[in-house]
């Protein structure tokens, strides 16, 4: 519960939501979250038969102390990988080590990739400790390029070239980089990106929106409920994530047939090379400006 205007339990959705405190300085969030979740493992875990931890947080970590306390079986889902995910973050930690042997206390990890798997497996999960279950997603009746024009005018856009990001606007997102080659982008095109979601990098995307001039091409949307119509509303989806385990977007983008430009990052890396996929690797901002990328497209 990290608004004082958010219900501490909502009771008119299905499944109940009980939400719990947390804090905003780190030095206090890190073992304030620990204990909450210790007190979720203690407390909430008695009525459960099993809980789920949906990435490698501190809270998570409390609540499988909890839990298992309780003899409660835990099962983990890993939120992102890489030198940048859940894993590298705790290992690099000064008591990293000691910590992941905690998570390891867990009955079982999800891995939405088969790369997950290989990573949770190289830092000693079990191979019975680990399953991949991939991520599904429905299909959706998508926008013909005819309509697109339709369905900006409905949201209020511009009309023209429309690259669409959406997700929480977070350091691992890789934003930055995305921003940082726009104004080349909006050199050679006549283009809008729209970014649909909210996160703690909105002040910081704000500032470099403001700082490089792109006002007049980059809109922030909020959090929407449901994306859709911006998918529909838009020519070209952007993925530019550091880490990721799936990346639920870039499917919820090609299933509203929209071209997708990405990092090798999440499901990426097991997509056929024949989709419409334009991967790109490293952090060099200009590698998401050029041609090959963005004109081809």
């Amino acid at each position: 519960r990290y608004r004082r205007d958010l219900h501490r339990v909502s009771t008119d959705d299905s499944p109940r939501i009980r939400r719990l405190p947390t804090l905003g300085p780190r030095a206090l969030k890190l073992p304030v979250n620990l204990l909450t979740g210790l007190w979720a493992g203690l407390y909430l875990a008695r009525g459960s038969e099993v809980l789920h931890g949906h990435c490698l947080s501190p809270f998570t970590l409390g609540a499988l102390i909890g839990a298992r306390l309780r003899r409660r079986p835990v099962l983990l889902k890993i939120g992102s990988t890489g030198s940048r995910g859940d894993v590298a973050k705790i290992l690099n930690e000064g008591i990293g080590a000691y910590l992941w042997r905690l998570f390891l206390q867990a009955e079982l990890f999800i891995a939405p990739t088969q790369p997950v798997a290989a990573e949770l497996a190289s830092q000693g999960a079990r191979p019975d400790q680990v399953a991949a279950v991939p991520n599904i997603l429905s299909h959706q009746n998508a926008a013909c390029v005819e309509e697109k024009p339709i369905g900006r005018r409905r949201l209020g856009l511009p009309e023209r070239l429309t690259v669409l990001f959406v997700g929480r606007l977070s350091p691992e997102k890789g934003l930055d980089r995305l921003l940082r080659a726009w104004p080349e982008v909006v050199a050679q095109l006549d283009a809008q990106l729209v970014l649909v979601g909210e996160g703690p990098q909105r002040e910081a995307i704000e500032h470099t929106i403001k700082v490089l001039g792109l006002g007049n091409s980059v809109i922030l949307t909020g959090y929407k409920p449901d994306p859709a119509p911006y998918y529909d509303a838009a020519d070209l989806f952007a993925f530019p994530s550091y880490s990721e385990t799936f990346g639920n977007v870039i499917v919820e983008a090609m299933s509203h047939e929209l071209p997708v430009l990405s990092t090798t990052v999440g499901v990426v890396k097991q997509w056929p090379l024949d989709a419409p996929i334009e991967r790109f690797e490293g952090d060099d901002p200009s590698v998401l400006s050029g041609p090959r990328d963005m004109r081809a497209i």
